[in-house]
């Protein structure tokens, strides 16, 4: 696993290293800080946070059908128009940029982002990571980890380009969500954010859920 150089100590803001090459041979080894926390890395994935959370059932989804979205599965185009339209019209802005991607879910967003020449942070609050490293593992300048939008492990001001595409309506505060988003990017970068309209469509399932 490579450790992005923005990742950092949620507690101390410290420098995360690997754990030693006897504890990584283990389905679980933790990261660790000069201060000694132990972030527990899981199937290749650093947790931040536990997975019974707000979450929870986006993790299941993704689980579940985790190409669904995929414009490499899909053969469609897609995922990558609505990405394109949030970045004012052109991916070409994202290579060789460092981007956080907040909410990041099964990938489909992320695979778009790598596959542009971009340096990839991914992370979700839900277990949706697993879809993400399962399908998006291969790109060598990616890395991701479960850990809450609120709090994620990095220093501020670090991303050349924060994203946050089809998340902020289902947090729990989309005004402090957005306000934590802004202190990721560096001077001079850009936030690109995404919320459901009022007017949002919904089909008489989603009416039956909500």
């Amino acid at each position: 696993m490579r450790i992005p150089p923005e990742l950092r100590c949620q507690t101390h803001t410290s420098l995360l290293t690997s754990a030693n090459e006897e504890e990584r041979i283990k389905d679980s080894y933790p990261l660790i800080c000069p201060q000694d926390c132990r972030i527990p890395v899981v199937n290749g994935i650093p947790r931040f946070v536990g997975s019974s959370n707000y979450a929870s059932a986006f993790g299941l989804q993704w689980n579940r059908f985790r190409s669904t979205q995929l414009d490499s599965y899909t053969g469609t185009t897609i995922s990558r128009d609505r990405l394109t339209d949030a970045l004012g019209g052109s991916l070409d802005m994202v290579r060789g940029k460092s981007v956080l991607e907040a909410g990041c879910g099964a990938g489909r967003f992320t695979e778009i982002l790598l596959s542009a020449g971009a340096r990839v942070f991914a992370c979700d609050l839900s277990e949706a990571v697993e879809a993400n490293h399962a399908n998006c593992r291969h790109w060598p300048d990616y890395f991701i980890c479960q850990a809450d939008i609120m709090q994620i492990p990095v220093s501020p001001l670090s991303f050349d380009i924060v994203i946050c595409l089809g998340v902020i309506q289902h947090t729990p505060n989309p005004e402090a969500t957005i306000a934590a988003l802004t202190q990721y990017v560096k001077p001079g970068g850009m936030l690109a954010i995404d919320h459901y309209s009022r007017e949002y469509p919904y089909t008489t399932s989603r009416r039956i859920l909500r």
